[in-house]
């Protein structure tokens, strides 16, 4: 893997250090109402959260670790918010979304019957496994072990037993008539299913890891031989993964290249790292050629999401289509220039219009991957 190669090591985590410190003075608030003190991570403007956002925030905190050494306090504070709003169908995971009411209080969306979105849970079991890296498990919290159980309910509840890959959340049941043969492509973590198969001992999640690479192929060679890219959200029918269908969970755009599937490159980064599996890089690399095509080398013409075939789906950036794509071209020593005109852009060019709790996550995360301390 590269790294920017225009400006020195120090500047790079100068940068990260600055988005770090941005990122929690902006988002990271305080909860009431537990024994421990919790921290949770605002994703809108009324201070509510959801788990994906809870799983970015411990991932980024025991991440930091390596560039700082007072991330611990936010992160337990964060596995005790964790602990506090457990999923209505598996006490393991978390509830998927809390409402801020206005004095420090949360309260789950959807009452007592609040379930789960299966990429939180998966972060927050990985960021676990961080944590007892970087501090150990000796002290009040037992990482590793919180780790593995989640890793086990994981597998249990939200792995597709045929298919082997993630399931939306704990809420989807095999006699589900839409959701119980779907997965979504941001959900494909291959990294964090080889961390899992050695921490919990379970060649399960080797099966997970390579359901991943295997259908990314064949996605990739049916539906985007041009791109690379992948859709939101996949279903399984006839014996084959389909791109879903418009509106089958959340927009007109389930089907293509959107604000799901941005992070995936980010994602695909992260499993090269962890595995070095070469056929990832290479899908990878598809991803990056058409990226760099696409824009003239230029990652401020990069639109705001894509059809698989290439085609613009709007006519404005978005950082969380950019960052990501960084993430990517690290694993490509041939993509330096590109790895660091889309660093500037991360970083030079980032300006305050941008910022939210979405882009602002997956920069900093995507960041991290590129400079991989971890």
């Amino acid at each position: 893997m590269i790294k920017p190669d225009h400006v020195p090591e120090e500047q790079i985590s100068e940068d990260i250090l600055e988005a770090y410190s941005n990122w929690t003075d902006t988002y990271v608030r305080t909860a009431s109402g537990g024994e421990q003190t919790m921290y949770y991570v605002a994703y809108d403007e009324t201070g509510s959260t959801v788990s994906e956002a809870h799983g970015y925030g411990m991932l980024i905190t025991a991440e930091m670790a390596a560039y700082s050494d007072d991330t611990k306090a936010h992160f337990d504070g964060m596995y005790h918010y964790f602990k506090h709003y457990p999923s209505a169908n598996n006490n393991a995971f978390m509830a998927w979304k809390q409402q801020d009411q206005g004095d420090g209080t949360m309260i789950n969306d959807n009452g007592e019957i609040t379930g789960s979105a299966t990429d939180g849970d998966m972060d927050i079991a990985y960021a676990l496994l961080l944590a007892d890296e970087a501090w150990g498990s000796d002290g009040a919290i037992n990482y590793r072990e919180e780790a593995i159980t989640i890793i086990n309910e994981l597998m249990e509840d939200v792995i597709h037993e045929d298919l082997h890959l993630p399931l939306l959340g704990d809420w989807v049941r095999g006699n589900d008539p839409v959701y119980s043969d779907s997965t979504r492509t941001s959900d494909w973590m291959g990294g964090h299913a080889a961390a899992f198969a050695e921490a919990a001992e379970d060649n399960r999640w080797e099966d997970v890891e390579k359901a991943i690479v295997d259908t990314t192929e064949d996605v990739q060679n049916e539906y985007s031989p041009d791109t690379g890219l992948l859709p939101d959200f996949l279903i399984y029918e006839e014996g084959e993964w389909r791109p879903a269908p418009a509106e089958f969970l959340e927009r007109d755009s389930d089907g293509d290249y959107s604000y799901n599937a941005a992070r995936v490159p980010w994602r695909m980064a992260e499993a090269y790292h962890k595995t070095g599996n070469s056929q990832v890089r290479e899908q990878l690399q598809r991803i990056n050629e058409w990226a760099e095509a696409d824009s003239d080398g230029n990652p401020s013409s990069l639109q705001a999401g894509y059809t698989l075939d290439g085609e613009m789906l709007a006519e404005h950036t978005d950082m969380v289509f950019t960052a990501p794509l960084a993430a990517g071209a690290s694993v490509d020593e041939s993509k330096q220039d590109w790895l660091n005109q889309l660093w500037d852009e991360m970083t030079i060019e980032y300006g305050d219009s941008d910022r939210n709790y979405y882009n602002d996550s997956v920069r900093l995360l995507s960041m991290l991957t590129v400079d991989h301390k971890n």
